[in-house]
């Protein structure tokens, strides 16, 4: 009898440490989640991080929002200030090594950063502000579009060009172009009136369909490859009340459908999803 109970406590522990790990697993994020154990080895920084650098930690790993891709890395910087991210260059370049940028890292892909490598955290470089009248918005690209969101409310204005969650940062948008919700805008590329990048060297430079424009064409949508995305000017537009409406249709009425959506000014958002359900 006493065998019984005893494997019966154990298997209620089991349970019960099984549901918090279910439980931790779904939630959502307070801190970063770690899946699988690491697959790279663990980087050897210095001993002691330079005092005018804001290193937020010297080795160890990062992963990505999917737990999936955790990864060995040199440090990681907090970056609040145009003079950390020129000190941060300085120091890669002095101590041979890469760069990477990341903000909300919902890339799902571990594109924001590589093994052995110098992270730079921008999501403290996330200040903002809003020209009512003109409905233009410039914004540090480490903002997210949550804080963003709430910002513009008093305003009664929003994105054009707005993902179908608001966790990613502004830089993260606008280097993967990211499309929103408005079939009518398309990517947020046509909503940047100009953004200013900051090149290895540190130097900075505006950019603009005016100004710098085939650096402007291949910085947007080229995942941070040609510099540091430090802040943009996007247009807005009014905060208005939608109407949702769902309709369930064949997949050969689909195109009829979407032409004559997409023809009627009437409507401001579309989304549609392709059923795998065997009964559809």
């Amino acid at each position: 009898m006493p065998v019984l109970i005893i494997l019966l406590v154990i298997a209620l522990i089991l349970v019960i440490l099984g549901i918090r790990k279910i439980y931790y697993l779904s939630s959502d994020p307070t801190t970063e989640k770690d899946f699988f154990p690491p697959i790279h080895h663990e980087s050897k920084p210095l001993n002691e991080a330079p005092a005018q650098l804001p290193f937020s930690q010297l080795g160890g790993t990062i992963n990505d929002v999917t737990g999936v891709n955790r990864t060995s890395i040199y440090g990681i910087l907090q970056i609040k200030s145009e003079d950390d991210l020129r000190n941060a260059l300085q120091f890669a370049r002095q101590q041979k090594l890469t760069v990477s940028i990341a903000g909300a890292k919902h890339s799902m892909g571990s594109q924001e950063f590589a093994t052995d490598t110098l992270v730079l955290d921008m999501r403290g470089f996330n200040q903002m502000s809003v020209d009512a009248k003109s409905k233009i918005l410039t914004v540090q690209s480490g903002a997210i579009w949550h804080h963003i969101l709430e910002y513009l409310n008093p305003y009664t204005l929003s994105i054009e060009a707005m993902q179908s969650f608001d966790l990613p940062t502004v830089g993260g948008t606008i280097s993967v172009n990211a499309h929103g919700l408005d079939h009518r805008i398309g990517g947020i590329a046509s909503t940047i009136q100009s953004l200013r990048l900051m090149l290895a060297d540190g130097s900075i430079r505006t950019l603009s369909r005016q100004e710098n424009d085939e650096l402007f064409q291949a910085a947007v949508g080229g995942y941070g490859l040609l510099g540091i995305i430090l802040d943009a000017q996007l247009t807005l537009m009014d905060n208005l009340a939608y109407t949702e409406v769902r309709t369930i249709m064949k997949t050969q009425d689909f195109p009829s459908a979407y032409a004559r959506i997409v023809s009627d000014p009437s409507y401001h958002m579309f989304y549609a999803r392709l059923s795998d359900a065997p009964s559809s």
